[in-house]
This record gives C-alpha cells, structure tokens and sequence, in this order.
C-alpha cells in the first residue's frame, strides 16, 4: 500500500513538474502473483489518465538489482499492442513514457488499454488507462 502511495505521489510529480526518475522513452490473459504481496504494489498508475497525447506509466522494482522486466501495452481484447520495456533493472522507481502508438507507431483508437508489468514468471496488472480522441 506504501509503494502505491509513493508512485502515486510520483506520478504528481512527474505531471506537474514535468520530473520522472530514471525515465526511459517508449516511441493473452493476466494472471495476478498471489505470492507476495510487494508485487502488487510494483506497477503504479497511468497518468494523466484519460489521456490524449501520451501517458507515463509509474512502476518499480524492489525485488533486487538486475531483475528482467518487461511491460507491454494490452488491449481490450487482452492482446499485446506494444512492448514498452523489455531490460534488466536495478531497484529503484521508474517511468515509461507511452505515446499512445502501437508497435508498427499507429496512434491507437479511443477506449481502454491495460499496462502488464512481467518478471520472470510473474505477472502483474494495473487498472486501465482510457484513451481519447485528440481536440
């Protein structure tokens, strides 16, 4: 519950002042680890959320140094859109930008896209984040 309150302050941070930690640019069914407890506060929220041009997705990793994660982009139907990270990490809270494009760079259409934040063989879900049309 900590951790969600820490990213959710970051993600303020991050939207108001334009500041993210150790940001990085991102140009099948969920099954939620019921083993600990910790990674359930591992991937934050989307914001701003609904978004129009681009949303930063918060998450973290307090697991250990070098941990493998990848976070991919779902849609409504649960297929992969896009993959967003795919790298090794150290411990520590990080953000990733996504444009709101598909893997091929497709704007996606308005509705509700899901983040899926994975190590290894756990899996881990965050709320959706609605997109909508740009004004």
């Amino acid at each position: 519950m900590v951790n969600k309150i820490i990213l959710a302050m970051l993600c303020i941070l991050a939207f108001c002042c334009n500041h993210t930690p150790n940001i990085t640019e991102a140009t099948t069914e969920c099954e939620i680890s019921s083993d600990s407890e910790d990674w359930c506060d591992m991937l934050g929220p989307a914001c701003p959320n609904p978004a129009s041009e681009e949303t930063k997705i918060l998450w973290s990793n307090s697991i250990a140094d070098d941990v493998h994660f990848e976070l991919v982009i779902l849609n409504s139907q649960r297929q992969v859109i896009r993959k967003l990270v795919d790298h090794y990490y150290p411990r520590g809270d990080f953000a990733v930008v996504w444009a709101l494009r598909d893997s091929l760079g497709v704007r996606v259409p308005s509705g509700f896209y899901s983040a899926r934040l994975s190590s290894g063989s756990k899996v881990f879900c965050d709320g959706t984040t609605q997109v909508i049309e740009e004004r």
